[in-house]
């Protein structure tokens, strides 16, 4: 069984879909914030590990996809943040969302 979620709502089969889609969509900008802070702290001789581990630790932040290395590579992989970016890509015109795609290629590369 799963555990209660946090959030209950009726809403249409359309609004569930978006949502889950945006959702996506978010941990994929989050994730390429995570690599651009890394660069950053990189630069300015700062301690990722120690903003990485402050910033999970704030509970408006969430600890979820803040570590840059996942499987070798940085940047968003898997099934589900590239096929739901995509989707968000062909329906949705967002400049920021093209800007995180954009990061997120010329990592992977």
């Amino acid at each position: 069984l799963l555990p209660d979620a946090p959030y209950r709502a009726v809403m249409s089969a359309r609004s569930a879909e978006c949502l889950k889609v945006s959702t996506n969509v978010w941990y994929a900008t989050k994730v390429a914030f995570a690599n651009q802070l890394h660069d950053a702290c990189e630069a300015l001789g700062v301690d990722h590990d120690e903003m990485r581990t402050a910033f999970a630790a704030e509970p408006m932040m969430g600890a979820n996809h803040w570590d840059v290395e996942h499987g070798g590579y940085r940047g968003y992989g898997g099934k589900c943040l590239p096929k739901e970016m995509q989707a968000w890509r062909s329906v949705a015109s967002m400049p920021i969302v093209e800007a995180v795609h954009a990061d997120n290629e010329a990592r992977r590369k």
